[in-house]
């Protein structure tokens, strides 16, 4: 209930911020490397009862060098 909680109180701050600062995208848009998004879903209990709780995260990174699967451990 703890954490609950404080996500109730803390994501309509967090919203909030992710509108108002102009940073939050000139920094992603200016990071080098290629987009990527990771997606996942689980399920979580809450006080209206089991919901689907699903999660994306857009980042960047520059690329390795590609490698066949017989190399994967003694890539850098």
């Amino acid at each position: 209930m703890t954490v609950r909680k404080l996500c109730y109180a803390e994501a309509p701050k967090m919203a909030e911020w992710i509108q108002q600062t102009p940073e939050v995208a000139t920094d992603f848009i200016n990071a080098e490397g290629n987009v990527e998004i990771t997606m996942d879903v689980t399920k979580v209990n809450t006080m209206g009862g089991w919901r689907d709780v699903k999660l994306g995260i857009f980042s960047k990174r520059t690329l390795g060098k590609g490698v066949l699967p017989e190399q994967w451990d003694k890539r850098k």
